[in-house]
C-alpha cells in the first residue's frame, strides 16, 4: 500500500493550505505499520470549519425531507462505486486474520447497506 499523504486541509468544500506546520501519523494499531501523515489543524483551521459547518447547517435546516434522502443516498452510492478503493485504503483491505471480510470490500459493502429512510410527517 501506498503511503498517504495529505498537506491540505478539506474545509467548506475545498483543500485549503492549514495555518499550521505540524502533522499527524496516521498508523495500523494492530501492525504499528505507518500508513500516511495529515496536517494538525490549529484554531484558526478550526474555526475556519466551524464556521462553514454553521453556515452549512442553517441551509441545511431548510431542506426538505425528501431533498436529504436523495443526497444521502447519492452520498451512499458514491460511496458504493468507490467501495475497492476505500477498502484498499483501510490497511490492504484485509484484516490480520485473512479472512478479509470485516475490513473488504465485502465488509464496507455491508456497512454502507440502505436499512430504511424515516420521514417525519
Amino acid at each position: 500500500n501506498p503511503m498517504i499523504e495529505r498537506a491540505e486541509l478539506y474545509i467548506n468544500g475545498q483543500w485549503i493550505v492549514p495555518t499550521g506546520f505540524q502533522y499527524f501519523d496516521i498508523v495500523n494499531p494492530a501492525s504499528e505499520v505507518l500508513l500516511g501523515r495529515v496536517p494538525a489543524a490549529t484554531t484558526s483551521d478550526a474555526d475556519k470549519a466551524v464556521g462553514a459547518t454553521t453556515a452549512a447547517f442553517e441551509t441545511w435546516g431548510c431542506t426538505s425531507a425528501s431533498e436529504r434522502a436523495e443526497y444521502l443516498i447519492r452520498i451512499h452510492a458514491g460511496l458504493l462505486a468507490r467501495a475497492d478503493e476505500i477498502a484498499r485504503t483501510i490497511d490492504g483491505g484485509y484484516k490480520q486474520s485473512g479472512y478479509g471480510r470485516e475490513l473488504g470490500t465485502h465488509g464496507l459493502e455491508e456497512f454502507l447497506e440502505l436499512k430504511s429512510l424515516q420521514f417525519k410527517a
